[in-house]
């Protein structure tokens, strides 16, 4: 029986030491993953929906002034530019005229006559998902928005004529201005 009892110690000693080393190779240590994503934003080509006084080649719109009569008075326009774009931060959009408005080439024809008009003032009302300011360039430069959510939406701009004075005839010649469409952060709004 002693004999027995020695095998039976032994046997639960190995048994212990056996669960002891088992428990050993099933250690754990637990590690962090990350990532990151830049700020981005994206703005596709505009695809133009016009009159037809105004013409499309790529990013430029040609405005051919139609006169209501033959002394040169503008009979208006308008054009709807959509382009898809996406940001995913919060950003500002704005809009900018370069030359607040379509203005006459300066080294064309000059006169001190006050019956012309030298610049076309507009307005390019802009929308994008639930945002939505106008720039009017009879009063500013530019026009915007801040703190503007993360979106991915198109993007639409209607710009249309402001009336000029029914008196005033345009002067013969090229008129001309460049918007600039900015998305991201510091937008100069």
């Amino acid at each position: 029986m002693n004999k027995l009892l020695t095998t039976a110690c032994a046997a639960a000693l190995a048994i212990g030491v056996a669960s002891h080393a088992s428990a050993a190779d099933n250690a754990q240590n637990a590690f962090t993953m990350t990532g990151s994503v830049a700020d981005t934003c994206t703005l596709e080509s505009f695809v133009a929906s016009a009159e037809s006084s105004i013409a499309v080649a790529g990013n430029t719109l040609t405005i051919t002034a139609d006169s209501a009569t033959d002394d040169a008075v503008p009979d208006g326009f308008a054009v709807t530019l959509t382009a898809a774009a996406m940001c995913n931060f919060v950003t500002d959009v704005s809009i900018t005229s370069a030359k607040q408005g379509f203005t006459y080439d300066a080294a064309q024809l000059t006169t001190s006559d006050t019956d012309f008009v030298s610049k076309l003032d507009y307005t390019a009302a802009v929308s994008w998902s639930a945002t939505s300011f106008t720039l009017n360039t009879s009063a500013a430069a530019t026009a915007g928005a801040t703190d503007v959510e993360a979106t991915s939406a198109n993007l639409v701009i209607q710009i249309d004529d402001v009336a000029v004075d029914p008196a005033a005839r345009l002067l013969s010649g090229t008129y001309s201005d460049t918007l600039t469409v900015n998305l991201g952060p510091a937008a100069g709004v």
